[in-house]
Formats: structure tokens, C-alpha cells, sequence
């Protein structure tokens, strides 16, 4: 059986990561970007990621799988998103307009769930699986009998916005003390940031001296040993 191909592009709050895969779940080339700050913008850029991988493997039309980083209705509508300007955006229909291809959307932590469970870290479960993502927000995807769980409106797996700290800080989703504004990479370098003002970074902590303290260079430094980071990762895990 020959190899098909497709592009899969997700969308998220910080950036924009778009690859070839090929039909037995392999990933091939990958292109990356910033997220713009306008909609429009945002799918100019995609589609430009699509056209290009597509163009550098000499290929004719590819289907296009999206996963992007908010509500999305099943007419491909972004209804809402914490992280990227999207109020109601026809998100499929603008990416499908500027590829010329047929495209498929979905809710970026669904989307990873399923391609866990297909051909990941999930492909021996029996009958389904719970995934956490964390990233700028904090998303999450749910599987059951052998079947994507979307629920009411595509709010099904939302664990980030589950609120686990009564007046807790302000969530981009509107409400607080959400998981989201607690443990996601966001949250992360929000709390190394707050403790930093605070006093409490040790001169010789590999963070000291750091413009901005990011998730990822505080995931970083843990993951070196670094005391302070460490602590930082202890609290979000609580």
C-alpha cells in the first residue's frame, strides 16, 4: 500500500507549527511561526505553512488537519479561544478559501488526544485515555470507548478551566483560580516572575539574570537541577 500523505497544523496561543504526516502517523518535514495577533492575519499565515510544505514535496492538493486552540463548533467555527483573538471566526472556511483544499478542524488538545490514542502514546489502551496538554494554556482531550468524547458545544476535556482555587488569579477564560492561571506554561513563568519580585530567586539559581522568566525556561532549569525551578514546578503539580 502506498504512503499517503497529509499537513497537520496547530494553532496555538504562542506559535504556529505546521508538518507533512504521513498515513502510518510518521512526521515528516515540519515549518514553524509565530501567532499573529489578528484573526485574519493568523490564517494568512497557515495557509502560507500549507502551501509550502505542500509545494517543497511536490505534491498536488493535500487534505489539511487543523488543531487550534479554543472553542470550536462543529459548523468550523471558532466560537472562542482564551489565548488568540477568535470571537465567533469562521476559521475553517477562511483556511479553506486561502488553501484551496478541503480542511479539518478541531480543538487542538482533541486532536492531540486522538493522535495519541491512534498512533502515540496511547495506541495500546483498551478502550481510552485522558490527555493533559500544556502549553501557553492548559487544554485536555478525552477518549472513551473508542470514540472522541466532544460534549455540549466542544466543551468536553476542559480540565484547564475547571476552577481548583477559589479566588485564585485571573484565568484568560474569564473566571479565576482556574487550572489553566495555576499550572500551565503561562502559569509557570507567572509564578517564577512573582517570586523573583518578591526576593526569593537565589543569586545562583541559572535563572539570575534572565530578562523573562518563561514556563519553558523554567521547566528548563528544573530539569538541571535548579532548586528554585523545581519549587516553582512543586507548586503548579500541587
Amino acid at each position: 500500500m502506498s504512503t499517503r500523505y497529509a499537513v497537520g497544523i496547530d494553532i496555538g496561543g504562542t506559535k504556529l507549527l505546521a508538518a507533512l504526516i504521513r498515513s502510518d502517523g510518521s512526521v515528516g518535514d515540519s515549518l514553524r511561526a509565530q501567532t499573529p495577533a489578528d484573526p485574519d492575519e493568523i490564517s494568512d499565515v497557515v495557509a502560507g505553512l500549507a502551501r509550502k510544505l505542500t509545494v517543497q514535496h511536490g505534491r498536488g492538493s493535500l487534505p489539511v488537519g487543523v488543531g487550534a486552540a479554543g472553542i470550536v463548533g462543529a459548523d468550523g467555527v471558532m466560537r472562542f479561544a482564551p489565548n488568540v483573538a477568535w470571537t465567533d471566526y469562521p476559521l475553517r472556511d477562511e483556511l479553506e478559501r486561502r488553501i484551496d483544499s478541503a480542511v479539518l478542524l478541531d480543538n487542538d488538545a482533541n486532536v492531540a488526544a486522538w493522535g495519541e490514542y491512534r498512533a502515540g502514546a496511547g495506541r495500546d489502551a483498551r478502550d481510552g485515555m485522558l490527555m493533559l496538554t500544556i502549553g501557553t494554556g492548559l487544554g485536555g482531550g478525552l477518549v472513551a470507548d473508542d470514540r472522541l468524547y466532544r460534549g455540549f458545544q466542544g466543551f468536553a476535556g476542559e480540565f484547564g478551566h475547571i476552577i481548583v482555587l477559589e479566588g485564585g488569579p485571573a484565568c484568560p477564560c474569564g473566571n479565576t483560580g482556574c487550572l489553566e492561571a495555576l499550572a500551565s506554561g503561562s502559569a509557570i513563568g507567572r509564578l517564577a516572575t512573582e517570586a523573583a519580585a518578591a526576593g526569593q530567586l537565589p543569586p545562583d539559581s541559572a535563572l539570575h539574570g534572565q530578562l523573562e522568566l518563561t514556563g519553558k525556561s523554567v521547566t528548563l532549569a528544573a530539569q538541571a537541577g535548579d532548586e528554585f525551578a523545581i519549587g516553582i514546578l512543586e507548586t503548579c503539580g500541587f
